[in-house]
């Protein structure tokens, strides 16, 4: 569904995932691409994390993860594009001494960076029809 132009390894996937959740939510379900009207698709510019707060000892105390990302509604029949959008999220997360702490935090904040820009897509979307 989205092309991954990141080192970020399983992104597409996690943002596939809650696409798929956010578009059950919002509407009947979904159906297969050999049926369906409309296609979603696009692909995934950048994903990066950087420091954002430091400490008095000039350590990391939280971390930024910005997602930006491409996408489209196509036509299946006439492949023509009815939708396009560049969206961008960004989800903050803190640092700590504990590393597996803090990975825990990294991947919760990957996932919930997907989570908010999947409401988002499906959000503009509806708005546009």
């Amino acid at each position: 569904m989205f092309a991954n132009r990141t080192y970020q390894p399983n992104i597409d996937a996690e943002l596939r995932r809650a696409l798929v959740i956010e578009t059950v939510k919002e509407s009947s379900g979904l159906v297969a691409a050999t049926v369906a009207d409309l296609l979603l698709e696009g692909e995934i510019d950048s994903l990066t994390i950087e420091a954002r707060a430091f400490s008095a000892v000039d350590t990391a105390k939280f971390y930024r993860i910005s997602l930006s990302i491409k996408s489209q509604l196509v036509d299946r029949k006439s492949g023509r594009i009815v939708w396009k959008s560049t969206e961008n999220m960004n989800r903050e997360y803190p640092a700590g001494a504990d590393l597996a702490l803090q990975r825990n935090a990294r991947e919760a904040a990957l996932q919930a960076v997907c989570q908010d820009m999947a409401k988002q897509i499906v959000a503009h979307i509806n708005q546009a029809f």
